[in-house]
């Protein structure tokens, strides 16, 4: 839960950790019940990353986190561990590795490394 920890401290800061927990103990218990079909930790980080995003968004906290870098108007969406911009299927960095700075107003940045390899298209 580190990966997922990380991303949400460096962009909506401290005090979310309760609902980082709930949603880890909620999933492990959903995937560990008898029938469950078998999932790895990729998939079991996957979907609590999403359900916290989801709960950011519904409840207010951040209703475009992690915010796109590229056009501030919408979140990124996580597919196959990284941060992507869907409108342009660019990959902006793995979950656990977003970094920001802050603007005058306080708001988070996220930004992006554009000499990085292997993070600027999506692999769908």
């Amino acid at each position: 839960m580190a990966l997922v920890t990380h991303d949400v401290e460096v962009t909506v800061g401290t005090g979310q950790q309760e609902v980082i927990r709930r949603e880890a103990s909620m999933r492990r218990t959903f995937f560990n019940e008898p029938d469950a079909i078998d999932v790895d930790s990729r998939e079991y980080l996957q979907k609590v990353a999403e359900e916290i995003q989801q709960y950011f968004h519904d409840c207010f906290v951040d209703i475009t986190w992690p915010e796109c870098p590229l056009h501030r108007r919408h979140p990124l969406w996580l597919h196959q561990g990284s941060w992507t911009c869907e409108q342009m299927s660019v990959r902006v960095a793995r979950l656990g590795e977003l970094r920001t700075a802050h603007d005058s107003a306080g708001r988070y940045r996220i930004v992006v490394d554009r000499d990085r390899p292997g993070l600027t298209h999506n692999e769908r």
